[in-house]
């Protein structure tokens, strides 16, 4: 079972700090599908600097494993883009900010099909 609040995922009843609030998570086949909370890390002051000298967007979508562990943090469609909500988890496709559907593969975080909705 999984449970979060704040930036704190339970898994089984074992917490897991996560660097950024949590907006979404479910669970699929022995994985745990994590969305970090975009409205939390675009309003940081920090962040839009970091963006502005060049840092690379957060990818907001994780993929973890039943311990925790993170496996991969998702692809995103566009470079300034995140994901903001799930649509499915078998397959795993979610939306993103952009306008984009995008199924992901569940062992490597990459996009395997893109749908412009735009």
């Amino acid at each position: 079972m999984i449970s979060f609040e704040k930036n704190v995922l339970k898994i089984d009843g074992d917490s897991h700090d996560l660097e950024w609030p949590i907006r979404d998570a479910v669970e699929d086949l022995g994985k745990v599908y994590v969305l970090l909370d975009p409205d939390v890390y675009l309003a940081d002051a920090d962040y839009k600097a970091g963006r502005r000298a060049g840092v690379p967007a957060i990818r907001n979508l994780l993929g973890m494993s039943k311990l925790g562990e993170r496996l991969w943090s998702a692809e995103l469609p566009e470079s300034s883009d995140y994901y903001h909500a799930f649509a499915s988890t078998s397959p795993l496709v979610v939306y993103s900010f952009s306008s984009h559907k995008c199924e992901i593969d569940v062992t490597t975080g990459s996009i395997l099909v893109q749908e412009d909705l735009k």
